[in-house]
């Protein structure tokens, strides 16, 4: 009998399935608004959301699935913790600060940032990062130049992205001053989008590893942070702007289990795109959380 594992798939999710999941019908579908086609049809989760051996890399003539592996752990873990956030109202510091990870990975990890991250990836080094490597003395002259050419492939820097998603949560002094504007909004019925640029910031572009954020982690859930916020206070512009902003943040697609909602969200963004009022959408977004 072949091992799965000797197979791994080539679709390599940038928005991991639990997550597509939360946004599909019982039957495992939904529905996918695609940008560059402007076409709705039925999809299942595996079928949106990856890029084909998107994380393989090749090293010395070998091609490694490290990189996707580390994800599918990643997965794992932070599909645990939504379960158990989402079962309880007694949520804890740390599994806040494991959904501003989650958060700030999935910003890094899909298509989207890839020109940013080209940018930082070469800026950064490991021990800037938080990871030192002590071989100095432990390697003979062949060894650590061998060591230095081996920490610069593509393969080594991939695992920065994950890094600098962590960075928000590393130290104790920032972890407290997200938690002075971090909540987690529920509503108990309607429906919601997600598109495959996820989380929506208010200054996209700071050179700071967090800003203000929204993250719509389910159809009823949103994890917010937005610096001097109120908490648990939005008015009733903010369902129908997040879903907007998701579709124009999106590069290519969007997804609802509700068809008929998806076509109302796309009916209202293009309607503010007519009427070129496209770059009031993130900032009013933001002004409903107060």
């Amino acid at each position: 009998m072949t091992n799965p594992m000797n197979n791994p798939s080539s679709r390599h999710h940038y928005i991991p399935k639990f997550l597509i999941k939360r946004f599909c019908k019982e039957d495992g579908k939904t529905y996918v608004f695609e940008k560059k086609k402007n076409t709705i049809r039925e999809v299942s989760a595996k079928q949106i959301f990856f890029g084909w051996d998107r994380n393989t890399f090749t090293f010395k003539g070998e091609k490694l699935e490290n990189v996707e592996n580390f994800y599918a752990d990643l997965d794992n873990m932070f599909a645990n913790i939504i379960t158990q956030v989402e079962s309880t109202d007694d949520i804890s510091s740390t599994e806040m600060m494991h959904l501003v990870f989650l958060a700030n990975s999935l910003k890094w990890r899909v298509p989207s940032s890839d020109k940013e991250f080209s940018k930082w990836k070469n800026k950064l080094s490991f021990n800037s990062l938080g990871i030192g490597f002590d071989v100095e003395n432990k390697l003979n002259n062949e060894e650590l130049e061998d060591f230095k050419k081996n920490i610069k492939t593509d393969i080594s820097n991939e695992f920065k992205r994950m890094l600098i998603a962590m960075q928000p949560v590393r130290f104790e002094h920032v972890r407290k001053e997200i938690s002075k504007g971090l909540f987690l909004l529920r509503t108990e019925v309607g429906h919601s989008v997600l598109g495959d640029n996820p989380i929506i910031e208010l200054h996209p572009d700071t050179e700071e590893f967090i800003e203000d954020f929204i993250f719509p982690f389910s159809e009823l859930d949103s994890l917010i942070f937005k610096k001097g916020s109120k908490r648990n206070n939005v008015n009733e512009h903010f369902y129908t702007f997040k879903d907007v902003a998701q579709f124009h943040l999106a590069e290519n697609y969007v997804i609802c289990k509700d068809k008929e909602y998806l076509e109302s969200i796309l009916d209202y963004y293009d309607k503010i795109i007519k009427n070129g009022k496209e770059k009031s959408i993130i900032k009013g977004l933001f002004q409903t959380v107060e």
